[in-house]
């Protein structure tokens, strides 16, 4: 009996199962037609025969395709299983080895894949975290660029054909209390689709609905289940409890779902009550207001798609209805129209549906790229590290090679060495994450966000685009060190022998540290500006003395007080204060510069007529005597107020200078009348310009008005206590605590902080790049330091051989050092070069977040190319001296 064919050779590629089972058929077929021959069967009868005995030929064939298939994928399955095991075996063994240089490498890679895993969190909590709590939040859009009266959300509401519903709330500061307990919390007042456009769910009771919000319902409010527990401890259903809003009753219908905690993540909202039910119970300083009232834009507007349908067609129809609004009303809805705009909700802000969502998603992209360049920085040092221990492994990859290894299993096993690395890399660079956010948990953003407020955490979309992120870097820093180690023949790899004379590292190495130099400059740039930038900023005046200052707020209009008990409060708590030791001046403001928005209004005066006939507006502070004196803002002309300008006095104002020059020129304005509607003033003093909203604003008018003379306008708004002190102004918190409680323990104090912690906004942005940039440019440049000296001490063990023979032929020290140092510092400066050209190009994205200097200043640019061309010299410099103090005997002796 013959041997079949497949029996005749081995495969050292993939079975070819087809052919391997016709060929195991034609043998049985065979065997079976020689045994018919065998007992005197013709050749052709004996063919029938067999295959009619063998069966249904092609059902057999199938059959034993199928099986031997199976079982080639099982093989193959196994096989992999069994490659990759042996591979990931071998590669720890491997960095067991070499610890020195696998703890070089994870820590290094572990820094950039922390610095990734902080970002990738904060993004994933401001920007692509769903609302907790609502039903398809990607299908939900904002209604931007004003706020809209109740009147027009009425309008709005009928009749969109993009949208399945509209709905609209507003966050309203209010004095909340279970008849032991009172605190100031952010109640929004909601119309009564609210819950149901956001598709939020009851855990007990119910919610709001259009039922609530209608003139004459009964008061009724929907509480969050973490305020419920905090706020009525032990208790098991506070449905049909009386909660006090202001002072009012207002009887709880419901919880709201254990995760829905409203639409702002930094500032949750405890209660949800109706817009009609907010106006039973507004403060006393809305006693003029209607909630028909279209002059009052007060609430944000927010609606759910139709499935298929998109913004673009939703502000389509609002913008036809808010053109009629306008022709309607042109008094009240005036630009209306033109104002409204549609985003993407965001859940961070100072009002989560008017927040500019392309600002938060630009800076979010500004801190990524950053990022993403430090751990760019961090795969070129590594990738170098690699190449630099690649000529320790040359003669064992020759070996691999030489017995049968193609360069492509080599080549995987080095990826997987690499993929290992970032993969342990990961875990600790997770561990770094988990660290920095617990150190930052309590860091202060804009607008009193933090960290923690944020609820940012290591959750499954963080961890596993870390870990995505640590297996791209792994292919990207292994794949160039892969391919470079298995270049070149066997003969060549098996001898223990290196280069001769040539440059100091290869083509790949001085890319790879050009690249490390041009990205570390480009942070350090960055950190740069941002720190002369917020330089400028604290070296900025802005017209008052901030230092010293302890700021509060209070809102007696939350308790329902009148005009006299109002006066009453201020004048007790700034007589009191003002008699503590150590306390050099104590007011209260409606405003405070750089801290709070100030009120506008439309102004006429005696004297003056506008040219173009438009209508006069200034903004305006309410403020008590030696409100000056606490902010030490100059008197130039005339006087401040004192305790003879009260109620029943001639109404005053003092006005600053850019008021008294743009509409007095270079006349006194003392004694000029300036009429606010039914109130006029008569100007009695001209401060000093101060700035009001931002440190790099032009100068704008603005008139000081006296808080007793405007009581019944200003007094019941929320107002600020300001205190300025001898010593810490963070003292000075408690004893406004005391002496509120000691005037009117009913009125709950709230924003207490030093001035300059309320005012941090304003420099948030130049501090936050300064501490950022700063962080991570001294980071990449730390690392490139390393690669520089690691690559360049590669380079020195190159070339060890050809540095013995010049000493031994009489090169001097200086030689040997300007050899290394030229070749070294000419690659460092070629980096520079394409660092400053990519700078140029990046720094102008982050040009609206300077402040008074340009993104191309040169001071920053020189300094920071001056700074990393002596750290990467110093870095040369090192292995350059051990060059030069090389024996020329024990080089030859080892080559």
């Amino acid at each position: 009996m013959d041997t079949p064919a497949w029996r005749k050779y081995m495969r050292f590629w993939r079975p070819d199962v087809k052919s391997d089972v016709d060929d195991e058929l034609r043998f049985h077929l065979e065997m079976r037609e020689r045994d018919f021959i065998a007992n005197g069967v013709s050749s052709e009868e004996a063919r029938t025969q067999a295959v009619v005995r063998f069966g249904n030929l092609t059902e057999v064939r199938e059959s034993c395709y199928q099986i031997g298939q199976q079982r080639e994928r099982r093989t193959r399955a196994t096989d992999f299983i069994s490659g990759v095991r042996n591979d990931v075996v071998f590669a720890l063994r491997q960095l067991a080895r070499n610890r020195g240089f696998t703890i070089a490498a994870v820590l290094t890679l572990a820094l950039g894949i922390g610095a990734n895993g902080l970002v990738l969190g904060l993004v994933n909590a401001v920007l692509l975290r769903p609302l907790p709590g609502v039903a398809e939040p990607d299908r939900l859009i904002a209604v931007t660029g004003t706020a809209i009266s109740y009147p027009s959300f009425e309008d709005f509401r009928n009749g969109n054909p993009a949208l399945t519903g509209v709905a609209a709330y507003s966050e309203r500061s209010t004095a909340v209390s279970n008849g032991q307990h009172t605190e100031i919390a952010p109640v929004a007042a909601v119309t009564g689709s609210y819950f149901r456009v956001l598709g939020v769910k009851a855990a007990r009771g119910r919610l709001l609905t259009d039922r609530d919000d209608k003139p004459g319902a009964p008061p009724t409010a929907v509480l969050s289940a973490k305020f419920a527990s905090r706020f009525f401890p032990g208790e098991a259903d506070v449905v049909g409890r009386s909660l006090n809003l202001n002072g009012m009753p207002v009887t709880v219908v419901g919880i709201a779902q254990e995760d829905f905690q409203g639409l702002r993540v930094d500032s949750p909202e405890p209660v949800w009550i109706s817009a009609h039910t907010w106006m039973t119970l507004a403060p006393s300083s809305y006693a003029g207001r209607s909630l028909q009232g279209r002059g009052w834009r007060w609430l944000d507007m927010f609606g759910r798609l139709k499935p298929g349908a998109t913004a673009e067609q939703a502000k389509a129809t609002f913008n036809v209805s808010a053109s009629r609004q306008e022709a309607a009303y042109p008094s009240d809805e005036r630009g209306l129209a033109k104002a409204i705009a549609t985003s993407p909700i965001s859940t961070v802000g100072s009002s989560a549906l008017s927040v500019d969502h392309d600002t938060v998603v630009r800076a979010a992209a500004i801190v990524t790229a950053v990022v993403a360049i430090v751990l760019l920085v961090a795969c070129a040092n590594v990738s170098n590290l690699l190449l630099a221990r690649a000529r320790a492994r040359k003669r064992e990859i020759g070996i691999r090679t030489a017995i049968g290894a193609s360069r492509g299993r080599v080549v995987r096993q080095l990826l997987t060495e690499t993929v290992v690395l970032a993969l342990i890399a990961a875990v600790v660079g997770l561990a770094v994450t988990q660290l920095g956010l617990r150190i930052m948990s309590h860091l202060s953003l804009a607008d009193g966000i933090s960290i923690a407020s944020l609820g940012v955490h290591v959750d499954g979309t963080v961890a596993g685009a870390t870990v995505l992120v640590a297996l791209v870097a792994g292919l990207i820093f292994g794949a160039i060190p892969a391919l470079k180690t298995t270049q070149g023949g066997v003969t060549d790899a098996l001898k223990n022998g290196t280069p001769g004379a040539g440059h100091m590292r290869s083509g790949a190495q001085r890319a790879l540290l050009i690249a490390q130099v041009a990205l570390s400059l480009t942070l350090l740039i960055g950190a740069g500006l941002f720190t002369r930038s917020l330089q400028r900023a604290l070296s900025t005046d802005p017209g008052f003395d901030g230092s010293h200052v302890a700021v509060a707020s209070i809102y007696v209009g939350l308790i329902r007080s009148d005009s006299a008990r109002a006066s009453q409060i201020y004048g007790a708590v700034t007589t009191q204060l003002n008699a503590v030791p150590g306390v050099r001046a104590a007011a209260v403001a409606s405003a405070l510069p750089l801290a709070d928005g100030s009120d506008s209004y439309r102004f006429t005066l005696d004297d003056f007529t506008p040219p173009d006939g438009t209508r006069l507006q200034v903004e305006v502070s309410d403020v008590s005597p030696k409100y000056f004196n606490a902010f030490s803002i100059p008197i130039l002309r005339g006087r401040v107020f004192n305790d003879r300008d009260v109620a029943t006095a001639p109404h005053v104002a003092v006005i600053n200078e850019t008021m008294a020059h743009r509409y007095w020129r270079e006349a006194n304005p003392l004694g000029r009348r300036i009429n606010f509607g039914g109130d006029t003033v008569t100007v009695i003093g001209v401060v000093r310009d101060v700035r009001y909203h931002e440190l790099h604003e032009a100068p704008i008018p603005f008139v000081y008005r006296v808080l007793n003379q405007q009581i019944a306008e200003s007094g019941l708004s929320p107002v600020n206590i300001v205190v300025r002190t001898i010593g810490n102004p963070a003292a000075a918190i408690e004893m406004i605590r005391r002496v509120m409680h000691d005037v009117a323990p009913e009125v709950p104090v709230y924003r207490e902080a030093t001035f300059d912690e309320r005012s941090g906004h304003t420099i948030f942005a130049q501090r936050l790049g300064a501490s950022v940039l700063g962080l991570f440019g001294v980071l990449a440049l730390v690392i490139t330091a390393i690669g520089i000296y690691g690559v360049v001490g590669y380079g020195v063990a190159q070339r060890t051989r050809e540095i013995g023979i010049r000493i031994a032929l009489g090169a001097r020290t200086r030689s040997i050092l300007r050899i290394v140092l030229i070749d070294n510092i000419t690659t460092i400066v070629m980096g520079l070069a394409i660092g400053l050209v990519l700078s140029i190009a990046l720094t102008r994205t982050v040009n609206s977040f300077l402040f008074g200097i340009s993104a191309t200043d040169a001071l920053t640019f020189f300094t920071a190319s001056i700074l990393l061309l002596g750290v990467g010299t110093a870095a040369t410099l090192i292995p350059a001296l051990r060059a030069a103090r090389v024996d020329p005997v024990i080089a030859l002796r080892n080559e």
